[in-house]
């Protein structure tokens, strides 16, 4: 029981070491992103239904409304997106 209980706090210190290293090498290079009612943005849509991995910028769009701090509906060819500002 003493030995599970040492792996379990070694592990957990090995965990949060990595998960932070590993946060700190993604927020090197990120920036905060946000838009306001009526900016142009440009979306990152698929090419065609038959796959999703390949995908192109296609715009611009103009954002309607804020949904929350990373998430917009934008209006693009008289259609209305969802999208979450992650790029």
């Amino acid at each position: 029981r003493e030995k599970l209980e040492l792996a379990q706090a070694y592990s957990n210190s090995c965990f949060v070491r990595e998960q932070t290293r590993h946060l700190q090498h993604y927020n090197k290079r990120t920036r905060p992103k946000s838009f306001v009612i009526r900016d142009a943005c440009l979306i990152l849509r698929p090419e065609s239904t038959a796959s999703h991995a390949l995908r192109r910028w296609q715009g611009p769009g103009t954002v309607k409304q804020v949904l929350s701090p990373c998430s917009y509906l934008v209006e693009y060819k008289s259609a209305l997106y969802r999208l979450h500002a992650n790029l």
